[in-house]
């Protein structure tokens, strides 16, 4: 199944209204394989945009998924091809909330937080200096608008 239709089930509420977990998580994971194993530039881009988009509009679907995620992130945003970058940066701010962080004093906003404070003590390091450089300066407004 293309990359593509998995992320417009995915985004469709219809679908995921009448569909069972094990199915949208399949789907999930398999995205996650995809990043992890395509050769394809272009694929690994569209994944990460597809598990951007879950998480952006379903973050109950996707939070299960945040222990394989966040490290699949912090490995493409290392990356030399810089949509696949971008991308990666883009999901993490959704997959960690770092906007909703800035904005709610309740505990929505404490996504990071948790997530750093279930790591050892250098993971837990990179990844909250990556989310304060680098992560927290990216808007909610930043390339939203390309079909992603």
């Amino acid at each position: 199944m293309s990359v593509r239709c998995v992320g417009i089930l995915l985004s469709s509420q219809e679908y995921l209204s009448g569909a069972e977990d094990a199915a949208v998580n399949a789907l999930i994971k398999m995205m996650i394989d995809k990043i992890k194993v395509e050769n394809q530039a272009e694929v690994r881009r569209e994944s990460l945009v597809v598990l951007k988009n879950v998480a952006k509009q379903n973050y109950e679907l996707f939070s299960p998924h945040l222990v394989n995620v966040i490290p699949l992130g912090m490995i493409c945003v290392r990356e030399r091809v810089f949509p696949i970058k971008h991308a990666a940066e883009r999901l993490l701010v959704y997959a960690l909330k770092i906007n909703e962080e800035k904005t709610s004093q309740d505990s929505t906003g404490h996504t990071l937080k948790s997530y750093l404070d279930a790591q050892d003590a250098p993971t837990a390091r990179l990844i909250g200096d990556y989310a304060r450089r680098v992560l927290s300066k990216i808007s909610d407004n930043d390339s939203d608008n390309e079909e992603e």
